[in-house]
């Protein structure tokens, strides 16, 4: 499955990186006393994850590089992304608690619409580093195309993710040292191999699109 492959390859790139990414994790959670911090501390953690999703060398510096380049657009990531996930969560609860057996239907509707925005969070990020124009409508409309186009995928690498999370909960030295630096490592990953995909794809509909052209 594409998915292990994924993680798989993600941990690899964390243990070739584990001394650096040890100090940049520790970091992480440091920034995450002071609210504000958060997202540019992400943007950093996914600048890093970026550069090795495309098989570059990294070094520690590049965190502070992402975390000053995307300060501000990182935190209209964060905004857009709670605001969707409050205007979801509203939803699902007010059908849920609705009256009317028809209206009590469309909860799973809504939450079907709230897995699909949580699971685009995934791409969000990496999308912010990867597009030459990282424009917020833009990053998340092409962060719910691709989750529409890679459902099983996406959602799988989650479920990998989220279960190295809950190990990391158990053991929280793995929590602390490793954990958000996976995390931002496969997402890039996931992104990439994802556009690959799409590229490859439509590089033979065009060929094909040639030859019956020729014919």
């Amino acid at each position: 499955m594409r998915a292990f492959r994924i993680f798989g390859l993600s941990v690899r790139d964390l243990y070739e990186e584990l001394f650096m990414f040890a100090g940049l994790n520790l970091l992480w959670w440091l920034c995450v006393l002071v609210i504000i911090l958060i997202p540019p501390a992400t943007a950093g953690l996914m600048y890093i994850g970026n550069e090795l999703a495309h098989e570059r060398r990294v070094e520690w510096r590049m965190f502070l590089t992402g975390a000053r380049l995307y300060f501000w657009r990182s935190w209209q990531i964060a905004i857009v992304a709670l605001g969707g996930a409050f205007i979801l969560l509203t939803n699902v609860w007010f059908y849920v608690n609705a009256t009317t057996g028809i209206l009590q239907y469309l909860t799973i509707l809504w939450i079907y619409l709230l897995i699909i925005w949580v699971a685009a969070q995934i791409y969000a990020f990496p999308l912010l580093i990867q597009m030459e124009q990282p424009r917020i409508l833009l990053i998340y409309r092409n962060a719910l195309l691709l989750t529409l186009s890679r459902p099983l995928f996406t959602v799988l690498l989650i479920l990998l993710l989220l279960i190295a999370t809950i190990i990391g909960g158990i053991f929280a030295i793995i929590l602390i040292l490793a954990i958000p630096g996976l995390w931002a490592i496969a997402s890039n990953r996931a992104l990439v191999h994802v556009l690959e995909e799409v590229r490859s794809a439509q590089s033979k509909g065009e060929e094909s699109g040639k030859k019956e052209e020729k014919r």
